[in-house]
């Protein structure tokens, strides 16, 4: 008997755990998002960026777009991460604005500027850029100067 009770308590204890840690995520509205994050959104997405989602998270705030679009900001508006959708790539215009010229430089370079999917700003500064091949997928990552660290990061 002790030892069902004991599982009963223990399985209360995990489901309480888990529900309070999807709590964190919580829809938002699009105005209540930082001044820095509408900004970035209006300059590259229109004046009126077409949201589907805004939550904010744990760390920030994640901004789904109609257009397939996810970008995701610190607390206070910096921006994290922008990604495309399925089989389309981040704009040239956002790539040339986010990362370090010697990055694009790079990327240009190697006749793979127009086909980042992703690019994720990491804590300490460096960046991450997928690139999407038609064959396969691979990252190469930046450090804050915009010198190719690794290649092929998985």
């Amino acid at each position: 008997m002790k030892t069902i009770r004991r599982i009963l308590v223990l399985a209360l204890i995990a489901v309480v755990a888990s529900s309070v840690a999807y709590a964190d995520d919580k829809k938002i509205d699009y105005s209540a998002l930082p001044v820095k994050a509408r900004a970035f959104l209006e300059t590259y997405f229109g004046k009126q960026p077409k949201v589907r989602e805004v939550e904010m998270e744990r760390e920030g705030y994640s901004v789904e777009l109609r257009n397939g679009y996810d970008v995701k900001f610190d607390r206070d508006g910096k921006l994290i991460e922008v990604e495309a959708p399925s089989r389309r790539t981040v704009s040239q215009t956002i790539a040339k604005d986010v990362l370090p010229a010697k990055a694009m430089e790079y990327l240009q370079e190697k006749g793979v500027a127009d086909r980042i999917n992703d690019i994720e700003i990491l804590h300490n500064g460096d960046y991450l850029v997928e690139i999407d091949r038609i064959v396969n997928e691979y990252k190469l990552r930046f450090d804050s100067n915009g010198n190719v660290e690794r290649k092929r990061v998985r």
